[in-house]
């Protein structure tokens, strides 16, 4: 179809278009239930949910993700992925930066489901025992770049509801082995 763009449209092809015009307009007045549990409200709240975070980096990237779990069931919540900076960190900061984002997720997530779940119980995960040593580790660390990470993650774990540390952060099990790609 060869057409200028000041030209009037054949009636098929402008029936066509008015079509596909509706259907957008209907569909922006349209919502999408985003249900976490297929049990109903008034049962969801009757039974415990769990949040858990895993958090693990690359030395391309890092990031995080969010579940919620109730009973049987896990639902996707939020996953967070940033590409590693161009000053090179070690694939330990790495994790680190990974850790950051998951906790910072964590928080985000438990406020906003706060009115539907509170007091969740929280599980962080993250492959990185070094991580998981420097978190809780009770002395300050001699890095700034780490200190002020971990102080992050310390006090904004702390902020979501009493929460106490370390024992939010475990070492998650590793299901590929990366050196053989399997």
């Amino acid at each position: 179809m060869n057409v200028w763009w000041d030209e009037p449209l054949e009636p098929s092809i402008r029936e066509q278009w008015n079509n596909i015009a509706d259907n957008l307009q209907k569909a922006v007045h349209g919502s999408i239930s985003r249900r976490y549990f297929t049990v109903d409200d008034d049962d969801c709240n009757t039974q415990a949910q769990e949040i858990h975070g895993f958090a693990d980096a690359s030395l391309k990237a890092y990031g995080a993700v969010i579940y919620i779990q109730q009973a049987n069931e896990v639902s996707f919540v939020i996953a967070k992925i940033c590409v590693a900076p161009l000053s090179k960190l070690t694939l330990h900061k790495l994790e680190l930066m990974a850790a950051l984002v998951a906790t910072r997720l964590t928080k985000f997530v438990t406020e906003s489901l706060n009115s539907f779940y509170p007091h969740t119980p929280v599980h962080l995960w993250s492959d990185s025992q070094i991580v998981l040593h420097w978190i809780g580790s009770q002395k300050k660390q001699k890095l700034q770049f780490v200190s002020h990470r971990i102080q992050e993650i310390i006090q904004t774990l702390m902020s979501i509801h009493s929460v106490e540390l370390p024992s939010n952060w475990r070492q998650s099990s590793r299901f590929i082995d990366k050196g053989n790609g399997q």
